[in-house]
């Protein structure tokens, strides 16, 4: 990120602050999608709260085109969504 020219000269850069939300962000994205796709249904169970994807690869005439994206690697899901702990 570059700094913009003001009236006393070129303004420094914004510090880079890896707390920001959207550093944050990015660094969820990049772990998620580092992560390899396991088929569903999970083959057992799994305690935690966190952020999943699903990946379409099956044959409807409505989704072969994502379907064709994902065809050798899981790239682009369908769906994101968050799994909360469960308040037992």
């Amino acid at each position: 990120m570059s700094g913009q020219d003001n009236a006393n000269g070129p303004r420094a850069p914004k510090p880079y602050n890896p707390l920001e939300k959207r550093r944050l962000a990015e660094s969820i994205v990049r772990e998620l999608l580092a992560r390899p796709a396991e088929p569903l249904p999970p083959p057992g169970l799994f305690v935690g709260a966190g952020i999943y994807v699903i990946y379409y690869t099956g044959a409807h005439l409505l989704y072969k085109p994502l379907a064709a994206l994902n065809n050798t690697e899981p790239t682009h899901p369908i769906y994101v969504g968050q799994a909360a702990r469960s308040r037992r």
